[in-house]
């Protein structure tokens, strides 16, 4: 019962807010995923270091499902169901039935917690779906010495590094534990053993290589390798250690108290998987996934909400073998204990008082969904989505970018091109329009990087050679992350480029809740009335 009231709760809340406006990941995911349904590659017109598997992943759920942000949080949803059905089964693997039923709802409760920004559809969510299908055909493909199933385990957990780079985390893990358990197993002979390892690492790599071998045969490769090793090796060393602790210690203690009791079940959890391994000598599977889960979240020491949603499966784990673990009884006890488990209860009887605690653990279980529904009865069940974005994502353009978006599409033609010069590439999305340049974030542009100033001029001169009819300027902070060191040459350029453009639009931020829109010619003589704004400007000899 518990757990089909979860589950109804999860589904009603994600179906509640499938039309929350897309963020700028998603913008990002969906322009490229749009581009590629039009077989216009990642790096041809985009420029980023992340994987492109999560623009496949992304243009595959429109493809299917419909190009609206609707459509992508509906894909997201049935993502979700299935990394909850996948934990299911990684559960009752390792720790019983009752342990996978736990932790599979754990993991959809926490993953749609509003401390994980669980609703918008970070890469962060395929990386887990592939990680865990992974993890489980390797458990299966070890455990009946197949090398088919071990091939394809390799497969999934290549793909989930293709999703974001964090995955290879989870490769690592999949990799020790097949070398493990093969090891321990009498019947595997070292030629076997070989032929099982090569298998799956040939599995882990092709995805890598046929994304690279597409993208060496598109001629795209260079910049590839630019975006995605070059330059990625500068961004993990960007944030000082202490700073990044610093965040890691501020989010992860906002994500354990907004689900306190399933983190405390969790340590149980782990308080039993550590006496289980001990007692019983088997390879501690549980712990080291914690290990490695943990480990996915410190490159570049970035700390972001939507980075732990890597560390739930673990974490929901641990509390559903807690709680699996505390309701075995001396008799019958509610699942059996798994690969040579133990029981809690040393007594041969049962007696009214061992039922009550039998039960308890999933009645606390209960009060932690009750305490979580009144404590975000807002982001459960009143918020719109449009209050969900700006509750989340604070003074940002989200739901906004839907009217700007709005604008551009009615006032120039399909074929036409903008530029915005500002973080928000969910514009490109909204206003189906190709970007001036290949820079859709101007986070790159003005962190302290050698590539900064070489950046900037190649964007100017992208915008330059492509005329776009609109430019979309953002002043705000979030959308520039300007440092005192920051490189400021593309501010003077476009001072004197936006002399071929006339304003038509400026969207203001006057307070949280209050948000002016002025259009057509007002807009030249508007002065914002806060420091976060937004600015389209229309170029003159486009106008009509």
């Amino acid at each position: 019962m518990f757990a089909l009231l979860a589950l109804g709760v999860i589904i009603f809340v994600r179906l509640r807010l499938l039309s929350v406006p897309l963020e700028r990941d998603e913008g990002e995911f969906a322009y490229a995923g749009q581009l590629l349904l039009q077989g216009i590659l990642p790096f041809e017109s985009i420029y980023n270091m992340k994987m492109p598997g999560i623009y496949v992943a992304y243009a595959a759920m429109m493809a299917f499902l419909g190009r609206s942000s609707t459509a992508i949080h509906l894909g997201l949803m049935i993502t979700n169901l299935a990394t909850m059905a996948l934990v299911f089964q990684v559960g009752s693997r390792i720790s019983g039935r009752i342990a996978g039923v736990v932790a599979a709802i754990c993991y959809g409760l926490m993953s749609l917690h509003f401390s994980v920004q669980g609703v918008f559809g970070h890469a962060t969510h395929f990386v887990v779906l592939f990680a865990m299908a992974g993890i489980l055909a390797i458990f299966k493909g070890a455990g009946s010495l197949r090398k088919d199933v071990v091939f394809a385990g390799g497969l999934l957990l290549g793909t989930g590094f293709m999703m974001k780079q964090h995955g290879m985390a989870f490769i690592v893990y999949a990799g020790l534990i097949l070398l493990r358990m093969l090891s321990a197993d009498r019947r595997v002979e070292r030629g076997q053993k070989t032929r099982i390892i090569a298998v799956f690492t040939a599995g882990v790599v092709i995805p890598f290589s046929v994304t690279c071998g597409v993208l060496w045969t598109a001629g795209l490769f260079d910049t590839f390798w630019f975006w995605t090793v070059s330059y990625a090796t500068r961004y993990v060393t960007m944030v000082p250690i202490q700073s990044g602790l610093e965040t890691l210690w501020q989010n992860l203690s906002f994500i354990i108290c907004s689900s306190p009791i399933f983190w405390a079940l969790a340590i149980v959890g782990g308080l039993f998987s550590a006496m289980q391994k001990r007692l019983g000598g088997r390879i501690n599977l549980l712990g080291w996934l914690t290990v490695f889960s943990f480990i996915s979240i410190f490159p570049g020491f970035h700390f972001r909400p939507h980075y732990f949603v890597l560390m739930l499966p673990a974490v929901s784990l641990l509390a559903g073998t807690g709680v699996a673990r505390l309701c075995e009884g001396p008799d019958t006890p509610c699942c059996p204990p798994a690969n040579g488990g133990f029981r809690i209860w040393d007594v041969r009887h049962s007696s009214g008082v061992l039922q009550v605690k039998r039960y308890a653990p999933l009645v606390l279980l209960f009060i932690a969904l009750c305490l979580s529904l009144i404590r975000n009865d807002g982001y459960y069940f009143w918020d719109t989505p449009e209050d969900v974005s700006h509750k989340t994502y604070p003074a940002q353009f989200f739901p906004e970018s839907l009217k700007i978006s709005d604008y551009i599409q009615k006032h120039c033609k399909k074929n036409d091109t903008i530029a915005v010069l500002g973080s928000e590439p969910q514009i490109y999305v909204y206003a189906d329009r190709r970007s001036a340049t290949g820079y859709i974030y101007m986070f790159p542009l003005m962190e302290i990087q050698d590539y900064a100033l070489q950046m900037q001029r190649q964007m100017a001169r992208e915008i330059e050679a492509s005329k776009p009819v609109f430019i979309v300027f953002f002043s705000s902070q979030p959308s520039w992350v300007v440092r005192p060191q920051s490189e400021r040459w593309i501010f003077g350029w476009l001072e004197g480029y936006k002399e071929k453009y006339r304003p038509v639009g400026v969207v203001d931020f006057i307070a949280p809740d209050q948000v002016a829109y002025v259009w057509g010619g007002p807009a030249a003589d508007y002065r914002p009335a806060s420091p976060i704004w937004c600015m389209i400007l229309k170029r003159i000899d486009a106008m009509e």
